[in-house]
């Protein structure tokens, strides 16, 4: 976990936790988005992220 969580998915704490995330995009729509999940050693999705592409653009500052 990051000091600073405002910029984070999401977190974990704890020992054990074996688990893989996997990124798909979609880039086929007029707004292009991706989808993150993060999969336990039994396969089973513990989290469900879909972030479109505005979510991913920097903003001017």
């Amino acid at each position: 976990m990051a000091n600073d969580t405002s910029n984070q998915l999401f977190g974990y704490h704890g020992e054990g936790l074996k688990a893989f995330g996997e990124f798909t995009f979609n880039t086929q729509e007029n707004k292009p988005q991706v989808t993150f999940r993060l999969i336990d050693e039994f396969g089973s999705v513990m989290e469900k992220h879909i972030l479109s592409y505005d979510m991913l653009t920097p903003k001017k500052q």
